[in-house]
């Protein structure tokens, strides 16, 4: 049975978390409780990305065998260690578009592109949510991945930092630079 990842830990769920890795270390078979926690959270994760079901859940395993097999890499950070498996799971992915010669979907939902709308300074009127739509489908993979972790999945800059092996500080220019971009964007449409 799968356990739905809320996004929040405790201490003690790290404390946790971090003795079956050290378990898993040392026996591959106490790496199980690690992958029953985080299976599902990382195939919805790839297939927002990838778009198929099937592939989302090849990637899913290749994520995981990589990272039982790195294992004695982890650092603990104190983050969750879903945030190394997101950034196992980005390389996995990348690497599953080049060798397919695949595009990466993009998924958004109304409420998130409000939000978005929102932190831009936007207002939440059905043309400018629409415009900002299409304007996102303009943006490189790198710059909608940021904001799809900040705004779509509500992540921190940390956990963002973590996940892309930049600082957090990186994290937050680098998404506030994105932001400037897609508002330019948006005004040029505008004019």
């Amino acid at each position: 049975m799968h356990t739905i990842y809320s996004g929040h830990q405790t201490l003690e769920d790290l404390a946790i978390e971090y003795q079956w890795i050290e378990a898993s270390r040392n026996n591959p078979e106490a790496f199980r409780p690690l992958y029953d926690k985080y299976y599902e959270l990382i195939v919805r994760f790839i297939y927002r990305r990838i778009g198929r079901f099937e592939d989302a859940c090849d990637i899913a395993a290749q994520t995981f065998l990589n990272a039982l097999q790195s294992l004695e890499t982890y650092q603990n950070r104190g983050l969750p260690f879903s945030s190394w498996l997101f950034r196992i799971a980005i390389n996995e992915m990348n690497r599953f578009l080049r060798e397919h010669n695949k595009y990466r979907a993009v998924s958004t939902d109304d409420f998130s592109l409000a939000q978005l709308a929102s932190e831009m300074g936007s207002g939440n009127r059905e043309d400018e949510i629409e415009s900002l739509e299409q304007t996102l489908l303009l943006l490189s993979s790198a710059d909608f991945l940021l904001l799809e972790m900040r705004f779509f999945e509500g992540r921190s800059f940390k956990e963002m930092g973590e996940i892309l092996e930049i600082t957090e500080n990186n994290a937050k220019i680098k998404t506030y630079r994105v932001l400037d971009k897609l508002r330019k964007a948006l005004n040029t449409q505008g004019k």
